[in-house]
C-alpha cells in the first residue's frame, strides 16, 4: 500500500501541477493592444486635393 501512495502522490502532484502554471501565458493576449494600428487611417489627410485649385489660379 505504501508503494501505491508514493507512486499516486508523486504522478499525479508532479504531472498535472507544473502545467497549469504555464497558464499565466496567455497574458499575451494584451498584443491586441497592436489593433489600434487604424489610427493610420488618418492619413487621408494628406487629401489635400484642394490644393489642385491653385493650380486654376494661374
Amino acid at each position: 500500500m505504501a508503494a501505491v501512495s508514493t507512486s499516486s502522490t508523486d504522478g499525479s502532484i508532479t504531472g498535472p501541477a507544473p502545467l497549469p502554471q504555464i497558464q499565466p501565458t496567455p497574458q499575451i493576449q494584451p498584443a491586441p493592444l497592436i489593433e489600434p494600428i487604424p489610427l493610420i487611417e488618418p492619413i487621408p489627410l494628406i487629401e489635400p486635393t484642394p490644393l489642385i485649385e491653385l493650380v486654376e489660379i494661374p
